[in-house]
């Protein structure tokens, strides 16, 4: 028969083996590597991106439309900006238009889409801005609200490149593209690299966005998960206090 000293050494060392088994199984702590993998996913910073450079250079370079080989006069249009010249042969070009004459932009339609380009830089603008909440606001709020300003500078750039050929039937653009231009018709001119460059940008919003929505969405799972995990683990660690309390009461006795 073992002594009462005995009996309590090795309750101990049970319940330390226990404890260890515990702590070891990947059920109550040990990070799993898909747990090490949505972690690292989760907690992945978003990487600045050359969006809202490319808004910028959308919104400033007069380079929406522009003339061809048939057109009557040489030039280009932008949203705000635009260049004309007096004939074929002669390419000196006579440039005006500025965003501080937003009174004197030759189309209504140029006007709005310029509004919505300059709103949907702003949004890329802000968006990069929020970068700082990461310091102040949870990981998951912050994707989630980067997520909403990417959408809709998306939504922004659509209606900004729906409307600006609203505006072609301009006399401006009539006299440089010739008779055949009107809403939605370009006639002799082109389509230049800054639309493009706008509907690449539509893309590239879109895409941000959605990247965004899946971090956030990983970020709660995550917390979660490991909200769950240390629940658990705790009312485990709690059973086997309680089960040893229980046992204390009464003695332990062998017999040969």
């Amino acid at each position: 028969m073992q002594s009462r000293d005995e009996c309590l050494i090795e309750k101990g060392r049970a319940r330390e083996k226990t404890i260890r088994q515990h702590q070891k199984s990947p059920q109550w702590g040990l990070e799993t590597p898909r747990s090490v993998h949505i972690k690292r996913v989760a907690e992945r910073p978003l990487k600045k991106t050359g969006g809202d450079r490319g808004e910028r250079i959308v919104f400033i370079q007069p380079y929406w439309i522009g003339d061809s080989v048939n057109t009557p006069h040489p030039g280009y249009f932008g949203l705000f900006h635009y260049c004309t010249g007096t004939g074929n042969s002669n390419r000196e070009l006579k440039c005006q238009g500025t965003f501080a004459e937003f009174s004197r932009i030759p189309s209504s339609a140029f006007k709005a889409a310029t509004f919505f380009v300059l709103l949907s830089m702003v949004l890329i603008l802000g968006c990069i801005a929020c970068f700082i909440l990461f310091f102040f606001c949870n990981t998951a709020t912050v994707y989630k609200t980067c997520a909403w300003m990417q959408l809709l500078c998306a939504v922004c750039l659509i209606l900004g490149c729906m409307i600006f050929p609203d505006g072609w039937d301009a006399e401006v653009v009539l006299d440089m593209c010739g008779e055949k231009t009107g809403k939605y018709t370009l006639g002799n001119c082109s389509v230049r690299w800054a639309y493009m460059l706008a509907i690449v940008g539509i893309m590239d919003a879109l895409i941000l966005s959605f990247l965004a929505f899946v971090l956030g969405n990983r970020q709660n799972d995550f917390q979660l998960e490991e909200q769950l995990k240390a629940e658990q683990k705790d009312f485990a660690v709690s059973r086997i206090e309680i089960r040893e309390t229980k046992d204390s009461r009464y003695g332990v006795q062998r017999f040969h």
